[in-house]
């Protein structure tokens, strides 16, 4: 775990330990949740497929969904989600724009999920420049 996924993760559970409002839908305060290493692989391969190939997409290229990628990744999932984005240059920003996004805040409030990973990924010569990834599960 580098300095990136520990804010990262500090970033997610801040936001988890307070209510949030998600596009209407208020979420209560839920538990924080924790690190784990196949979660972030995951997470990570899916953003460096996405700036490597410049796509951007849940679906990888290969038709896989972020289900397939997490359990390719040895990770026995019985509930999962997962935010994308792009264009962010850093944690704060991202996150700033995932709360913002009824659907993104909701999986990062998601009581459903203990732990996660992330992954950012960059080409200065895809349209985006940096891809994040966040993949939510629970075992």
């Amino acid at each position: 775990m580098d300095d990136s996924d520990k804010l990262m993760l500090t970033l997610v559970n801040n936001a988890r330990a307070v209510s949030k409002d998600c596009g209407g839908t208020n979420y209560g305060a839920v538990e924080a949740i924790a690190w784990h290493c196949q979660l972030e692989t995951a997470a990570q391969n899916h953003s460096t497929s996405m700036a490597d190939n410049d796509f951007f997409d849940h679906s990888g290229l290969d038709g896989s969904s972020p289900g397939d990628r997490i359990t390719a990744a040895g990770y026995n999932w019985r509930a999962y989600a997962e935010n994308i984005a792009a264009g962010y240059n850093d944690e704060e920003a991202v996150m700033t724009a995932w709360l913002e996004s009824p659907g993104h805040c909701a999986n990062i409030m998601n009581t459903a999920v203990t732990e996660m990973g992330a992954g950012m990924a960059e080409n200065p010569s895809a349209r985006y420049r940096i891809y994040w990834t966040q993949d939510f599960a629970d075992q």
